[in-house]
């Protein structure tokens, strides 16, 4: 039994490393410039991988079966990417305590800014793990007053 699950997990990784590579090949092809690829399995689908591509100023996301192509899902904004930190929303959201403690520890970070019903929140979310704010796990959300942005107030204790 043990052989049989090292074998599984050596070829586990093999093949993500295999299907990172071969994303790498087709989009630098393509002419994109690759920064960094990870290549997750995705669950009840040992052939499959969930892709995220950095890329420039911001993440590629798709998925990929083994041998096949990448197909794309979309695209999101790379934190902290040029410019982004004039919205004083999402300036200020980092600079809170847990948002710098999340910010350390996600490899592939990104963001969303919700203004809805007069509330300002700022999702960051490691796209290892989440693809929405409302993932139980990989994401953080910070509910920025309109009081703290004009004043320059710091972050509410939490």
């Amino acid at each position: 039994a043990l052989a049989v699950a090292l074998c599984y997990i050596g070829s586990m990784f093999v093949l993500g490393r295999l299907t990172a590579s071969q994303v790498r090949f087709e989009l630098t092809a393509a002419g994109v410039q690759v920064r960094r690829v990870l290549a997750a399995p995705l669950p009840l689908r040992p052939l499959a991988r969930e892709i995220v591509v950095e890329e420039g100023n911001s993440f590629l996301v798709g998925e990929i079966r083994t041998g096949g192509q990448l197909q794309a899902v979309g695209h999101w904004p790379k934190w902290p990417a040029p410019g982004d930190l004039g919205d004083p929303a999402v300036a200020f959201a980092a600079t809170t305590p847990d948002a710098a403690t999340f910010l350390g520890w996600a490899r592939f970070p990104t963001y969303l800014v919700d203004r809805r019903g007069g509330a300002t929140v700022v999702h960051f979310i490691d796209l290892r793990y989440a693809r929405e704010p409302e993932a139980r796990f990989g994401t953080l959300s910070v509910l920025v007053s309109s009081g703290s942005l004009v004043f320059g107030a710091p972050p509410p204790p939490r």
